[in-house]
């Protein structure tokens, strides 16, 4: 969609929780039974064609979705209780570290989307994400000149304990 206020920026919105770790189709015929999906690729394939086709009508893009890409701090922190519930990390090699960091997306998924970043660097302004209940942001896509940020928002409600807030963004006059 066209940004409202920056006619030379589009808003491209994606529902991000098809690369989720979490995510799982299921057929509501069947007893919520797990079925196949292209779900995560196909929307690959969309998202490549419309950032296509705002780099060729000479736009620049915003992403929003749901769930950023990166660690989940989370899941990763209760991981690690469980693996090395003593907390001596300092025994810890570096290959059981890692394997104790939770990604939130696929790395499949990722990989291509960043790979999505990079071909569409130029076209690619900013992401926008939530999903955390965290005021935050994040450097996302591959090493180097092509890296994007994306903004986390945090909660709107303070039922997870968080503090609520909003953000509001302005552009110089």
């Amino acid at each position: 969609m066209p940004h409202p206020t920056i006619p030379s920026v589009r808003i491209i919105s994606l529902n991000s929780i098809f690369w989720s770790q979490k995510y799982q189709a299921l057929s509501s015929e069947h007893a919520c039974a797990p079925v196949g999906t292209t779900a995560p690729s196909d929307l690959l394939v969309w998202v490549e064609r419309n950032l296509a086709a705002a780099e060729q009508a000479n736009r620049k893009v915003w992403l929003m979705f749901h769930i950023p890409p990166g660690i989940d701090g989370y899941a990763t922190a209760m991981k690690g209780q469980k693996q090395f519930p003593s907390g001596g990390l300092g025994e810890i090699s570096g290959a059981a570290c890692d394997s104790s960091i939770v990604p939130m997306w696929v790395p499949e998924w990722t990989s291509q989307y960043d790979s999505l970043l990079a071909k569409y660097s130029s076209t690619v302004l900013a992401g926008f994400a939530a999903h955390i209940h965290s005021d935050d942001f994040r450097l996302i896509g591959p090493a180097g000149a092509g890296r994007q940020f994306v903004i986390l928002n945090p909660a709107v409600s303070p039922i997870y304990g968080q503090n609520p807030g909003f953000r509001r963004g302005e552009l110089p006059e």
